[in-house]
């Protein structure tokens, strides 16, 4: 599976638009699914927030290799996607996060120039 990935989350909807934010909501969960039926991405997951994560409730996680992610996010359909979904929802943010073999390599470097700095 991919090391790379991101988290697209919103703090809350707009007041006056929770009906908008449900058809906006189920239409996401479509758009990424078939996303990675398709191959566009590796997978997608439903998460929630149980405080801490910048005051976000909710967002849909997306994973696959760095060029699947990069390629993804750039996409004009997930960019239509984004903006409805900024209409409706509060604070929609697109975090990029790693995992496994990646994240490994990534505190590997870290813990390197932590050495070399002598610290």
């Amino acid at each position: 599976m991919g090391d790379n990935g991101a988290i697209i989350s919103w703090s809350g909807v707009r007041t006056g638009r929770e009906r908008k934010a449900m058809q906006v909501w189920g239409d996401a969960l479509a758009f990424y699914e078939k996303s990675a039926t398709d191959g566009r991405i590796e997978s997608t997951e439903t998460i929630g927030f149980t405080g801490g994560f910048r005051d976000m409730i909710g967002g849909f996680m997306i994973r696959g290799d760095q060029t699947q992610i990069e390629t993804f996010l750039e996409s004009d359909d997930f960019l239509a996607q984004y903006m409805r979904a900024a209409l409706v929802a509060d604070d929609l943010t697109v975090t990029r996060c790693t995992f496994g073999a990646q994240m490994a390599r990534t505190v590997g470097t870290y813990f390197a120039q932590v050495e070399d700095l002598g610290l």
